[in-house]
């Protein structure tokens, strides 16, 4: 994928140097792997797809269930800092029924599983050390897509793995029941720019 630093346009054609993002992903569903593409670590860029985000869709969730997102970063040497935003692309109802009905879900068009995800964002310069030893950013979905992880998180410089962790508890309602999400972790890589503290997403509607 080529991502560019938007200094310099000639016939809609991008004229500056352009940056280089590949990721790679392990998907994991209560601990059984749903996707497996690239080879996180590797130095070759064919081991990373030309993508610039990575998507988790989930339906048909039982309470208790749980999931792990392991997505690694590959960059160019041209790239000055690279960011990271979760999306909320869909948050559906899927119909309710009468269990639904009975535990007092009123919302026929937008679901509620999203209320009750609990997501854990940690990133690192391996997946082995995030996993052991990095901060957790840590919130339900619908909070974390709507707060400061939606609108863009400067990566520090040595990042290059980025873990997502999901679980529905056991105590959920169920008004939950039918619902499905589909979420994703975006990445930007830009060169050096004036306000280095400002997303690249901050005046975009997407």
């Amino acid at each position: 994928m080529a991502l560019s630093d938007r200094n310099r346009f000639e016939e809609n054609r991008l004229e500056s140097g352009s940056l280089e993002l590949g990721l790679a992903w392990e998907e994991r569903y209560n601990g059984t792997t749903q996707e497996d593409e690239g080879v996180c670590g590797s130095e070759t860029w064919d081991a990373y797809h030309d993508v610039s985000e990575a998507i988790v869709e989930l339906d048909a969730v039982e309470p208790g269930d749980s999931g792990t997102l392991d997505v690694c970063l590959r960059l160019s040497a041209n790239v000055d800092s690279t960011w990271m935003r979760l999306l909320v692309h869909s948050v559906a109802e899927n119909g309710v029924n009468s269990t639904e009905e009975q535990a007092g879900d009123v919302t026929p068009d937008v679901g509620e599983l999203q209320k009750y995800l609990e997501v854990t964002v940690q990133t690192d310069s391996d997946c082995e050390t995030a996993r052991e030893t990095s901060p957790r950013i840590e919130g339900d979905l619908a909070q974390m897509g709507a707060g400061p992880l939606g609108t863009g998180m400067q990566l520090a410089e040595a990042t290059r793995c980025v873990i997502i962790e999901w679980q529905l508890p056991e105590d959920v309602p169920a008004t939950i029941l039918t619902d499905s999400v589909e979420f994703a972790i975006d990445f930007a890589a830009v060169q050096s720019r004036p306000d280095d503290s400002q997303s690249p997403w901050a005046n975009s509607n997407s």
